[in-house]
């Protein structure tokens, strides 16, 4: 299942019979469901073409696009999880948000 969360289609074979609970999740099997929907949206995301518009405005725009895609998914996430924006802070930087972030402000 191309571009899903990993043991995507682990969790697709059990879920049926034992609930998404038995994966840590919180909500209802739609809401891990939609999770893995926007996961797999941001994930393959590669960018808009727009007619007229030059190269530096597109990747403006895909770039824009992207962080709602990503987004997105991280507040799914956090629904199924059972966290908030605020208590995320350990979960981001377990995956390196603080190197993300001196790239982003050196």
């Amino acid at each position: 299942m191309a571009h899903y969360p990993d043991n995507w289609e682990h969790y697709c074979s059990y879920v049926p019979v034992c609930g998404a609970e038995a994966f840590g999740c919180s909500g209802a099997t739609g809401d891990v469901n939609r999770f893995g929907a926007r996961y797999r949206a941001a994930k393959s995301f590669r960018g808009v073409e727009l007619e007229g518009y030059s190269a530096p405005t597109e990747r403006g725009y895909s770039a824009l696009c992207r962080v709602l895609f990503v987004w997105s998914g991280f507040e799914s996430l956090l629904r199924i999880t059972d966290q908030s924006q605020k208590s995320a802070g350990p979960l981001l930087e377990k995956h390196g948000a603080h190197d993300v972030r001196a790239l982003i402000r050196p």
